[in-house]
């Protein structure tokens, strides 16, 4: 499940959990890495950080190991362990991570999967912070096209990514091109959501 949802500008998206029965749960066992993923998302959103990265990087070791290094789910908790990292200011640190999620993500579900676009917007935000400009604007036109090909051209997912380039534009100090995209995205979130968006989606 993706789980997207907001403060300003920064879009920052993470994989969510999948419920888990009570009385499942075994030590080392796959349900026990998504008890840890469950864990590791509460903590997060409760701004404890520090804690979740360690749920997080609990639930890849188990998952690692019961459904193997190249199985998506390990993927996506790859790109949770690097979004934890972003958010506590560990840039470069997320970035290594981001890419290895986005390699697995290619090669378990195909270049063209929504989860590529995700990473690539994910990605995006970090390099900027790094100030690789470049590298940030290759990786948000990426989620742009990975997205807009996956769901349409007017859908939230696809206005987070415009909004993620606007942001790289802006850090550049290319304020025209920077208008012109936040206006886009803007017509796009009144598309999709109405005329009040914000809190679309979740900033970091």
């Amino acid at each position: 499940m993706y789980v997207v949802g907001g403060q300003q500008r920064r879009t920052s998206v993470g994989l969510g959990y999948r419920p888990i029965a009570a009385g499942t749960v075994e030590p080392g066992s796959e349900a026990q890495g998504d008890f840890h993923s469950k864990l590791a998302t509460v903590l997060q959103r409760a701004g404890r950080y520090p804690e979740a990265l360690r749920e997080h990087r609990r639930s890849l070791e188990l998952w690692t190991e019961t459904k193997g290094a190249e199985h998506f789910d390990v993927a996506g908790a790859i790109n949770n362990v690097a979004n934890v990292l972003s958010k506590i200011g560990r840039d470069a640190e997320a970035v290594e991570q981001y890419r290895l999620a986005l390699a697995s993500f290619e090669r378990s579900l195909g270049p063209g999967h929504p989860a590529v676009g995700l990473t690539c917007n994910n990605l995006a935000l970090s390099l900027e912070d790094l100030a690789r400009y470049d590298e940030a604007e290759r990786q948000a036109r990426r989620a742009i096209d990975v997205w807009t090909e996956a769901f349409g051209p007017e859908h939230p997912y696809v206005a987070t990514a415009y909004n993620t380039l606007a942001g790289v534009l802006y850090a550049q100090g290319d304020y025209v091109q920077t208008a012109k995209v936040f206006r886009h995205t803007l017509s796009l979130w009144e598309a999709t959501l109405g005329p009040e968006p914000p809190n679309t989606p979740q900033t970091r």
